[in-house]
């Protein structure tokens, strides 16, 4: 499937293009490297790319924009881990202004329509670290339930890290919060914001009836 561009009230994620490869050095920068796959951003953005055209596509890294100005704040993965199960995995990494503005959610819950919806996948995952607080309020507004908690799961400059293990499934995102939870002001990870009304342009996302 290609391209993909997924457009919300105020996040937008749409394919990754060579000249991304700056403005993400330096969200990369701004991280620290923290949540950073370790191969090297040229090659990374390289096989990304050429991955978005494969004739069976499982994996889709998008970059984040904001509505407004184009501007790009961070970029988003969902990786298809086991067709046959319908199981991917999804990785997002926002610079954090656009995370206390609610972009974290919005392009949440626009990868999860991308999952469900248009690929029909039954079961998404995400791991974020118990110390970030905002992801956990991200995945918790997207209405993915946390699952385990694995010590010493990855190894950052010489230290060990733990990771949280969340995931949904479709039946969850059906009756869930979803876009809606990404319509409410209190979606935001700090204090109320104005309700953004998820309303995609490419991608026109319908507010979920039960």
């Amino acid at each position: 499937m290609y391209p993909i561009r997924l457009d919300g009230e105020r996040a937008v994620l749409r394919e990754l293009v060579s000249d991304d490869e700056r403005p993400l050095a330096e969200i990369i920068r701004i991280d620290r490297g923290a949540r950073w796959d370790p191969s090297p951003l040229p090659r990374w953005l390289r096989e990304r790319i050429a991955a978005s055209v494969a004739p069976e596509r499982t994996d889709y890294a998008l970059a984040i924009t904001t509505q407004h100005s184009g501007e790009l704040v961070g970029t988003a993965r969902l990786r298809i881990e086991a067709p046959a199960d319908r199981r991917a995995a999804l990785w997002m990494l926002l610079i954090p202004e656009q995370q206390e503005q609610g972009a974290g959610v919005e392009a949440l819950a626009l990868l999860l329509h991308l999952g469900f919806a248009r690929l029909g996948l039954h079961r998404i995952a995400a791991r974020c670290d118990p110390q970030d607080l905002v992801a956990r309020r991200v995945l918790d507004k997207g209405g993915m339930r946390l699952e385990g908690h694995l010590r010493h799961e990855r190894r950052v400059a010489g230290s060990w890290r733990d990771e949280l293990l969340y995931a949904i499934v479709e039946d969850e995102w059906n009756d869930g919060p979803g876009l809606q939870a990404a319509q409410s002001p209190e979606a935001w990870p700090f204090g109320d914001r104005t309700t953004p009304g998820l309303d995609t342009g490419h991608t026109r996302l319908p507010r979920r009836t039960r």
